[in-house]
C-alpha cells in the first residue's frame, strides 16, 4: 500500500463493511475497494478475523456482495486476461485469501453454506448448460484459472498455444507448465520471478478454500465430504492434470544450492523456495482428498484426479526425477548442517511435506515402489530418514515427523530387496553424535532405533512395536552387523525381557517376541558372517535363560519411569502400539521350512485377558503362560547350548582366557548345520493400511501446513478443532 492514506481508507471500507449495510448498487464504495493498492502483509493487518466474523454474524449481505463481486471479477479477468485489470485482480485474490478461512470456520453456519453452494440468481448465474452454478465452484473455477493466466503465472506464448490446443475434457497442456521434468522433460517453460510470486497467491488462495477441514474434530473428520476438493479434484477439471504436474516439478526439481557459492541463499531472496513450500502444501492436501485410485487391466480410474495421475506415472525417467529429486532435497537437511563453513548451505524447510509425498508416492504408485527398491540407490532415502529420527528424538514438536519416517521404513522392510540393499557398506559422517564404527546401513539404522527408544521422547512408545518390525522384517537378509549394531539389540532385549517391563503392561511382551524373531532370523539364515551378533548373545546368555524360567513374582513392581536418557540405566515407557501388521511368510523360506497354519503369528494372537486393578494393570499367572509357551526360544537357546560348552573349553585350552578377537575367530570357524531346529518360514509383517492411519496422516499433514503459515497466520488456531494446538 503506497501510504498511510491509503491504509486508512481501506481499513475505513472493512470497518463499513462490518458495521454498517452497504448496497451492492454503491458500486464507488466497491470499486474504491477493489482498486486501493495493497500488500499482503497490509491486507493480514488491515482485516482482522473479528471483521470477518462480525460480516459472517451481523453484515450477511455484505458478505455476500463481498464475496459475489470479488470472485465475479476474478472470472471475468480468466475470461479475459487484461493485464491493466492483474493488480485490482491480485486485491480480490488477497482480501479472499484473508477471508475464506473464518467464512469456513463454523461448519453448521446454514447461510454460509447456501451462499457459497447454492444456485445463483438467473442474473448472476451462467446462462450456457455447462457453466458453474454456485459460488463456491465459480470461485475454484476462476482460481484454477489465474493458475495459468498470460503475462500473470504463464507466459502470453504459452497461453496462445494453450487456446488453440483447448479441447473439452481433462488433459494436460504442456505449453501452460510452470516448470518441465516429470511427464514432460522437453516441455519449454518461461520463467520469472513475478510469475512465481503471483502463482503463490493463488496456491495460498486455493489452500485456504480446502481448509474446512481444520474445524472438524478426528471423530467426525470425513475429508471426502468436502465439496471444494471433490470439486477440484473431479475427472473433468480443465486444469486438474496440467496443475498436477507443475506442482510435482516445481516441487521435485528445486535445487536449494543454486549455483554452488557459499551463502548465496544470505545474500539473495530465493522465490522459488516460498513457491515450492505453498506448492508441495497444496498438492498434498489434493492427493488426501478421497481414496486411491484402483487399477483395472492397466488403467486407473479414481475420483479423484490427482491421486489417478499420482498412480499413472509408470516411465522410468520420470521415476528417476522423483527419486533423485526427493532424495537431494530431503539429505539437504543433514548436509546444510555438516559444512566446512557453517550455514553455508541453505537448508529447506519443507522436509515435512517431502516426506509425506514421498509416502504417498510410495504407497500408491507401486511401480514406483518397485523401481527405488530395485533400480535406485534406496539408501539415500534410508540415511535421512534415519537422521531426522535420531535429531529429532528429544523434541516433542517433531513427534510426528518421526512417526512418518517410521510408517515409511515400515513400509519398505516389507520387501526383501530393502534388506539387500541394507548390506551396503555405511561411510557417510553425519553431524550426529554417533558411536563410532565401520558398517554398512542395517547398522546404522539398529543404532538409530535403539537411540530413538532409550533416548526419546515418551510419546514415541507407540511405534516401539514398529521399530522392532522393522529390525525383524530386514534381518533373514542382514549378512553382517559389527559389534556396535550387535551389543544394541541385545541391550533392548534386556530392557524390554525385565519382568518388570514385561508385567508393566499387557501389550509389552510383544516386544520380546520381535527380538527373538530377529535372533532366530540371524542364526538360521545368516548365521555365516554374523559372529559378532552370536558373541553379544553368548555374552548375554544369561537373558535368554532368565526368560525362559520367567514365573509370576511375589510382589508387583511399579511401573516403569520415563527414559532419562542414560544408557547405562535404560528404562521406556510402556507400549502403546499405532498401527496394524499383517505377518505374511514369505516366499524366500526354505524347502524344507514347514508351513505356518495361519498367517497371523502368535503374537498377533491375543493373549488370555489378564485383570485392572485401580485402573492399573495387574498380570497373571494364566496370563504370563497364554503368550510364554510360544515364546520363539528354541532356537537361540539351541545355540547357546552348542557353543558356550564349547567356547569354554577353548578357553581352558588357551590358559583361561580369551581375548575378543580371538573368540570372533572361534565362532568365525564354527557351524551349526544339523544341530539347530528345522529353518522357520521367513515371516514379513507388512504394513496395513487402516482408516486411522489415513486419518493420522490428513491430521498430521494440516498440522504441518498450520505452523509452516504463521509468518502472516492464514487460520486462527484458536477456532482449529482437527488437532490441539500446544504452546512450548
Amino acid at each position: 500500500m503506497g501510504n498511510s492514506d491509503s491504509k486508512s481508507k481501506f481499513r475505513e471500507s472493512v470497518y463499513k463493511l462490518s458495521n454498517e449495510e452497504v448496497s451492492s448498487r454503491h458500486l464507488d464504495f466497491w470499486d474504491k475497494l477493489w482498486k486501493i493498492p495493497t500488500t499482503a502483509e497490509e491486507i493480514f493487518t488491515l482485516i482482522q478475523p473479528d471483521d470477518i466474523r462480525m460480516l459472517r454474524q451481523k453484515q450477511q449481505a455484505n458478505l455476500s456482495t463481498m464475496l459475489t463481486q470479488a470472485i465475479s471479477q476474478l472470472h471475468q479477468i480468466v475470461d479475459t486476461p487484461l493485464p491493466k485489470y492483474y493488480p485490482q485482480a491480485v486485491n480480490c485474490i488477497r482480501v479472499l485469501t484473508r477471508t475464506m478461512p473464518f467464512i469456513l470456520e463454523d461448519r453448521s453456519d446454514d447461510y454460509v453454506q447456501q451462499l457459497l453452494w447454492g444456485k445463483l440468481p438467473a442474473e448472476e448465474g451462467a446462462q450456457e448448460e455447462n457453466e458453474e452454478t454456485c459460488l463456491a465452484e465459480r470461485l475454484i473455477d476462476a482460481t484454477m484459472g489465474l493458475l495459468f493466466l498470460p503475462d500473470f503465472t504463464v507466459s502470453a506464448p504459452a497461453y496462445k498455444a494453450f487456446r488453440e490446443q483447448k479441447s473439452p475434457g481433462s488433459k494436460v497442456y504442456p505449453s501452460l507448465l510452470w516448470y518441465s521434468g516429470v511427464g514432460y522433460p522437453d516441455a519449454t517453460a518461461a520463467h520469472a520471478v513475478q510469475y512465481d510470486k503471483n502463482r503463490k497467491e493463488v496456491l495460498k488462495l486455493l489452500l485456504t478454500c480446502f481448509s474446512g477441514i481444520l474445524y472438524h474434530t478426528a471423530d467426525s473428520c470425513d475429508q471426502s465430504t468436502d465439496r471444494f476438493l471433490a470439486y477440484a479434484t473431479r475427472e473433468d477439471s480443465l486444469f486438474a492434470p496440467t496443475l498436477f504436474y507443475s506442482l510435482v516439478n516445481v516441487t521435485l526439481l528445486y535445487d536449494p544450492v543454486g549455483w554452488g557459492v557459499p551463502y548465496a541463499g544470505s545474500l539473495v531472496v530465493d522465490e522459488r523456495e516460498t513457491l515450492v513450500d505453498i506448492s508441495v502444501q497444496v498438492l498434498l492436501v489434493l492427493l488426501d482428498f478421497g481414496k486411491p485410485a484402483e487399477e483395472k487391466d492397466g488403467v486407473f480410474t479414481c475420483t479423484n484426479k490427482f491421486r489417478e495421475l499420482l498412480s499413472s506415472i509408470h516411465r522410468e525417467e520420470d521415476f528417476n526425477l522423483i527419486f533423485n529429486g526427493l532424495a537431494k532435497l530431503l539429505n539437504n537437511y543433514h548436509q546444510s548442517m555438516n559444512t566446512i563453513f557453517p550455514n553455508s548451505i541453505k537448508q529447506i524447510k519443507c522436509h515435512q511435506e517431502l516426506l509425506v509425498l514421498l509416502w504417498k508416492m510410495l504407497d500408491e504408485n507401486k511401480k514406483f515402489l518397485l523401481y527405488t527398491l530395485k533400480r535406485a540407490d534406496m539408501n539415500k532415502l534410508v540415511v535421512p530418514l534415519l537422521f531426522l529420527m535420531y535429531e529429532g528424538r528429544k523434541e516433542p514438536s517433531k513427534v510426528g515427523m518421526i512417526h512418518i519416517c517410521t510408517f515409511i521404513l515400515l513400509l519398505l522392510s516389507g520387501e526383501r530387496d530393502f534388506a539387500v540393499n541394507l548390506n551396503k557398506p555405511f561411510d557417510l559422517k553425519l553431524p550426529l553424535d554417533l558411536p563410532p564404527f565401520n558398517g554398512n546401513h542395517a547398522d546404522l539404522l539398529i543404532v538409530c532405533l535403539h537411540k530413538v527408544i532409550v533416548n526419546g521422547f515418551e510419546k514415541l512408545n507407540s511405534v516401539y512395536n514398529c521399530f522392532l518390525t522393522i529390525i525383524s522384517n530386514i534381518s533373514p537378509y542382514i549378512k553382517k552387523l559389527n559389534m556396535v549394531s550387535s551389543v544394541r539389540l541385545l541391550r533392548l532385549f534386556k530392557l524390554f525381557s525385565q519382568p518388570r517391563y514385561l508385567f508393566d503392561n499387557e501389550a509389552n511382551h510383544h516386544l520380546v517376541f520381535f527380538l527373538l524373531d530377529t535372533f532366530n532370523n540371524i542364526i538360521q539364515y545368516q548365521y555365516e558372517g554374523n559372529e559378532q551378533m552370536i558373541y553379544a548373545m553368548v555374552q548375554n546368555k544369561d537373558l535368554f535363560h532368565k526368560l525362559n524360567a520367567l514365573t509370576m513374582p511375589v510382589t508387583q513392581a511399579t511401573p516403569r519411569s520415563t527414559s532419562t536418557g542414560d544408557d547405562d540405566h535404560e528404562s521406556v515407557p510402556s507400549v502403546v502400539p499405532l498401527v496394524a501388521l499383517n505377518d505374511i511368510p514369505s516366499s524366500e523360506s526354505t524347502e524344507e521350512a514347514p508351513e505356518p497354519t495361519s498367517a497371523k503369528s502368535a503374537i498377533s494372537r491375543p493373549a488370555i485377558p489378564a485383570s485392572i486393578v485401580g485402573g492399573r494393570f495387574v498380570p497373571t499367572e494364566s496370563w504370563i503362560q497364554s503368550w510364554k509357551k510360544k515364546l520363539p526360544l528354541n532356537t537361540s537357546l539351541r545355540l547357546l547350548q552348542y557353543l558356550v560348552p564349547q567356547l569354554e573349553d577353548a578357553c581352558e585350552l588357551a590358559g583361561g582366557s580369551l581375548d575378543e578377537t580371538s573368540m570372533l575367530q572361534f565362532l568365525r570357524s564354527t557351524t551349526m548345520v544339523g544341530l539347530l531346529p528345522v529353518p522357520h518360514a521367513i515371516v514379513i509383517r507388512k504394513y496395513q493400511t487402516n482408516q486411522f492411519t489415513n486419518l493420522w496422516f490428513t491430521t498430521f499433514t494440516w498440522g504441518v501446513i498450520f505452523l509452516r503459515n504463521q509468518a502472516f497466520p492464514l487460520f486462527d488456531g484458536s477456532s482449529i478443532t482437527l488437532f490441539t494446538i500446544n504452546v512450548l
